[in-house]
């Protein structure tokens, strides 16, 4: 857990800012107050809960504080300096739960709540509800890239399952790739959440409290000495729209799961072959079939279109779900 804390620790550095350590004597005190409030209809107590004060003090994550939750999930961190910015770590059914707190200027208190959730083994109310698959046409083969939005509609932390458990390595969300694919990847700071089962499976070892959860990871597909590329995409979890994104000259495609829409175009110029999907159901298997294939022009620039055009079609469909699930 001490590799995840680190970096959301960043994460946080990147955003607001953390100066260096500070003194008791150099800064402002302050309290932060809190309460642990578990957001499981029917859950488990949150009294006697440790709860710790993380922040970077000369360049090393700490623990600053700790503390025990009340009766009533209550407790209170004092004689802090309000220049530091920390993060508050709940332990609750052996998962950590973690909240961001950072002074504005003038303030010296801090009222928090920290939402918990009793824990499941069931993955039914996971669904993906925006993927997108870009598909980009290199010499000999297509580098893919797979960007999803999940959700968890649920109550309860998904923690995986029997299933889910690989030569001891407890995994959480399972992915199944397309038959042929190599080279798995997913960004630098993820690699550590992921675990390759065997060639056409890898899972997440990250729990998935209520809420959501992207994922981003890639993998290669050679291309058959006919020209012909057929791809049959496995659908691992319920998911409301999938768009298909195809770039490459003189190539044609075809499904019969997708329906065409209109080409999208970048402002680099890269053009993508565009095929929509929805309501796929858990098990169907969605095919793409790519022939004619001629390889790809200045890959760096389309792959960042790509990334571009997958931006600006999720946007609004991440907003509304974001406040949906606020207002829940």
């Amino acid at each position: 857990m001490m590799k995840k804390l680190i970096y959301i620790l960043v994460v946080i550095l990147l955003t607001i800012g953390l100066p260096g350590s500070v003194s008791a004597q150099d800064s402002e005190q302050g309290v932060i107050e809190g309460q642990v409030v578990n957001e499981t209809e029917g859950g488990g107590s949150v009294a006697g809960l440790y709860v710790a004060l993380v922040a970077q003090v000369e360049g090393e994550v700490r623990e600053v504080q700790t503390g025990q939750t009340d009766d009533e999930g209550k407790f209170r961190f004092t004689d802090i300096s309000v220049t530091q910015s920390y993060l508050v770590r709940v332990c609750y059914m052996q998962v950590d739960y973690y909240y961001p707190v950072n002074f504005s200027t003038g303030e010296t208190e801090k009222s928090i709540e920290v939402p918990v959730s009793d824990t499941t083994t069931s993955d039914q109310s996971i669904r993906v509800y925006l993927l997108h698959v870009i598909l980009h046409a290199e010499d000999g083969y297509f580098s893919v890239t797979e960007v999803m939005w999940l959700l968890n509609e649920g109550d309860k932390t998904y923690v995986g399952s029997d299933e889910t458990n690989f030569g001891g390595v407890q995994g959480t969300l399972v992915f199944t790739l397309p038959e042929g694919a190599t080279d798995f990847g997913v960004p630098e700071e993820s690699v550590g959440d992921y675990f390759i089962v065997d060639d056409n499976t890898v899972t997440n070892t990250l729990v998935f409290p209520p809420g959501e959860n992207e994922v981003i990871f890639s993998y290669n597909l050679d291309v058959p000495s006919s020209g012909d590329l057929v791809i049959n995409l496995p659908v691992d979890y319920p998911t409301d729209t999938v768009h298909v994104l195809v770039q490459g000259e003189d190539i044609e495609v075809a499904s019969t799961r997708l329906s065409p829409a209109d080409p999208i175009i970048t402002d680099t110029g890269g053009e993508f072959i565009h095929f929509v999907g929805d309501s796929l159901s858990r098990g169907d298997t969605v095919d793409i079939r790519i022939s004619s294939l001629s390889g790809g022009n200045s890959p760096s620039l389309i792959i960042f279109g790509a990334i571009a055009v997958v931006v600006i079609i999720g946007f609004v469909t991440y907003y509304l779900m974001r406040k949906r699930a606020q207002a829940l």
